[in-house]
């Protein structure tokens, strides 16, 4: 989750469109909620990570980091 707030700040500080980083704040905002629940939702918090990588390629790093967490980045 950290990776994919850090590169929405780089986007905010690049100045990308608002719009844009509305509707990507909309898939991060998601994020807690499903670290927070009782059952495991790790499929669907990949899911949020695999939609943001699709719309922006910059948030990959943000699913490697999912994907290979013992991986020292």
């Amino acid at each position: 989750m950290n990776a994919a707030l850090v590169e929405l700040r780089r986007l905010a500080y690049q100045g990308v469109d608002g719009q844009v980083l509305a509707d990507l704040l909309d898939l991060v905002e998601y994020l807690p909620r499903l670290l927070a629940d009782a059952d495991d939702r790790t499929n669907d918090f990949r899911n949020v990570l695999v939609d943001l990588v699709a719309r922006r390629a910059e948030f990959q790093l943000a699913l490697d980091r999912f994907d290979h967490p013992s991986t020292p980045w």
